[in-house]
């Protein structure tokens, strides 16, 4: 999913969307990315559906993007209300819980079922699990919403930096091994040095001891993504509907980690100490960035999922010439420096390794809203992102990482390698990653926790009053989270509460 996009404030389409009124024969489908734009899908439904003598000869589609900011607080009255609806709308997996909590959503399960071209269960089983389950509705058991997308995520790290620090232990990869130099590396780092929170820390300080202009992480919101420590962590509520105790102690060996890492100045941090997005935090993933004052730093690794190996690394890469020199590109190029530049190759010097935990960043649910007029319309639309084994294979060329299996089988057998990861095959390291996450322990809070406690992390780790210590900054969250989500509060046994 191109949601960097978003990220990096790329223009998206200004619509109005207060009182807006429907046309008769229109489909109306809202996103909060341009990704349905951009890869085709609008105009492949358009292309197929619409055109003279198809199922829906004349009809017009309307695509809206809605920032993702706005996105919730517009899409939400418009589906209780029905007031220039959406027939066909995204969003990502909370979104989805809050749409299916509200009854906003068609039975998916029951329109696939009704359709005799397609075999329901032979379907299912395609679909990587985690988004099958994902998508389930607790009410009533059915499928409400499904991604055509997976988007697990990894720690991308250059590989020469990686043998330089670790080179010498016990059972670090020689280029005499096999073919596979990058993917063995990997395995090492991610076996010996990404496996604990507390090891990532350690990792830390040895990369800044063996060269004190390097860094293993840009910042420590890096591990943001490894909060929970391991693959079994706990819910953020318990089985009573309440916050969990379990999962607060889980995050404190997080917040311990936060703090380790942080430093005021770069100097004093065992990260580089530059803010995710910024220039400095993309120079980082080329050759090297510079500081305020002119130092010049190299940071080593990067957590990002499927897409950000395509849309953020790749694009950013140190690159280089037939001799093996790194390219550079001056700020206003001639048409030649552009030319040489782009006939470069990428260095091939980095590996792709696993965390504490397995994680996702993304990942967006095509939805189809209960009282649509439009149902078979947007069905239809639905069925093509998702069903369309053909149109999907054509659209992974994009070297995204897609939900179905049987689609990835076949990308993979032809699949001859990453020249960014040295031809290390990204499906598999990701798919693999895909298998392991879960999504029993998920619910509609986790995006705000997640946000309200990672408040009283920085406030940890910065020192700050009310959050100075352990029990300051713990007791701080459980009175904002009284306050804010009284329904969930839990009056004792929580760690540190007063």
């Amino acid at each position: 999913m191109k949601k960097v996009l978003l990220f990096l404030s790329v223009v998206v389409l200004a619509v109005s969307l207060a009182g807006c009124g429907k046309k008769e024969n229109k489909l109306v489908i809202w996103s909060f990315t341009d990704e349905l734009e951009t890869q085709g899908d609008i105009q492949y439904f358009k292309d197929n559906f619409t055109q003279e003598g198809q199922k829906y000869e004349g009809m017009e589609v309307e695509f809206v993007i809605v920032p993702t900011d706005d996105y919730l607080s517009k899409v939400m009255p418009a589906l209780r209300t029905g007031d220039g609806a959406p027939d066909v709308f995204t969003g990502e997996l909370d979104m989805v819980q809050n749409f299916m909590e509200a009854g906003y959503l068609a039975n998916l399960e029951e329109l696939m079922k009704a359709d005799e071209d397609l075999d329901f269960t032979a379907t299912k089983n395609d679909f990587q699990s985690y988004i099958w389950e994902s998508a389930v509705d607790p009410e009533d058991g059915n499928l409400k919403a499904l991604s055509w997308q997976v988007t697990p995520g990894a720690i991308f790290f250059k590989t020469d930096m990686a043998t330089a620090v670790w080179g010498d232990e016990t059972g670090f990869p020689t280029e005499s091994d096999d073919g596979n130099y990058n993917q063995n590396i990997s395995d090492w780092v991610s076996a010996n040095k990404f496996n604990s929170l507390d090891n990532l820390v350690v990792a830390s300080q040895e990369v800044k001891d063996y060269d004190s202009s390097w860094r293993l992480f840009p910042n420590d919101d890096a591990i943001r993504f490894f909060s929970r420590g391991s693959d079994d962590a706990s819910s953020w509520l318990a089985a009573d509907g309440k916050i969990s105790a379990d999962r607060l102690e889980e995050q404190e060996i997080y917040m311990e980690a936060v703090k380790g890492l942080y430093g005021e100045s770069i100097a004093d941090s065992l990260t580089a100490n530059i803010g995710e997005w910024s220039g400095e935090w993309f120079g980082g993933i080329g050759e090297n960035f510079e500081d305020a004052e002119g130092n010049t730093y190299q940071t080593m690794a990067y957590t990002l999922p499927t897409w950000g190996l395509f849309y953020v690394i790749a694009p950013n890469v140190e690159k280089v010439d037939a001799s093996g020199e790194t390219c550079s590109l001056p700020e206003n190029p001639t048409d030649q420096e552009q030319e040489d530049f782009d006939n470069c190759d990428p260095k091939g010097n980095w590996g792709m390794g696993s965390g504490p935990n397995s994680y996702y960043w993304g990942g967006t649910y095509l939805n189809i809203r209960k009282d649509s007029e439009m149902k078979d319309a947007a069905y239809d639309f639905v069925s093509s992102m998702l069903f369309d084994t053909e149109r999907m294979t054509a659209r992974a060329e994009n070297g995204d990482v897609y939900s179905r299996i049987s689609v990835m089988n076949e990308v993979m057998a032809e699949y001859e390698g990453n020249p960014v990861l040295g031809g290390m095959n990204h499906y598999q390291t990701f798919l693999a990653e895909a298998e392991k996450i879960s999504f029993d322990n998920v619910t509609k809070y986790d995006r705000q926790l997640d946000n309200l406690f990672g408040q009283y992390v920085t406030a940890y780790k910065k020192g700050e009053s009310g959050a100075e210590t352990l029990a300051e900054a713990f007791n701080s969250f459980y009175n904002e989270l009284e306050t804010t989500y009284n329904e969930i509060y839990r009056e004792s046994g929580l760690p540190y509460q007063e």
